[in-house]
């Protein structure tokens, strides 16, 4: 299984550097970013690394949800052959799960419900009255 992570901007070129200090350089992970080339630019990087990878499972992993990156991919859903995901609002929780979850050999269904299952974010204010009330 192949993940693609895109981005406005380097943020996927800089969760990819954190996966490696995670678990190496092997992470079968291709980077596309929306940067100050443009959007044709963008487009033609995407054309390049699907393809590589039309023919194998895909997950993309883009930072917002109907942003740029997430509506290029998804306008090219149907020229994966064996499977396709995208998801939207990654961070690097999340991205550190999936790769954790795809190198035990899981499906990419069952990454998926990991994922969803997650609680991505945290408040400080709410784990202190969460410990407060368990004290009581």
């Amino acid at each position: 299984m192949e993940f693609i992570i895109t981005s406005h901007g380097n943020i996927a070129i800089g969760f990819v550097d954190t996966l490696k200090m995670f678990f190496g350089d092997n992470l079968n992970c291709h980077v596309v970013t929306l940067g100050d080339a443009g959007i044709e630019e963008f487009r033609e990087n995407i054309e390049k690394i699907v393809s590589q990878v039309k023919n194998q499972e895909v997950m993309v992993f883009a930072d917002l949800i109907g942003g740029t990156p997430f509506n290029e991919f998804a306008k090219r859903s149907e020229v994966f052959q064996n499977g396709f995901q995208l998801l939207g609002g990654m961070n690097l929780g999340i991205l550190i799960e999936a790769v954790n979850l795809r190198l035990q050999g899981k499906k990419s269904d069952d990454i998926i419900e990991n994922l969803r299952n997650m609680n991505t974010i945290a408040c400080l204010a709410d784990m202190q009255r969460h410990t407060n009330e368990e004290d009581e």
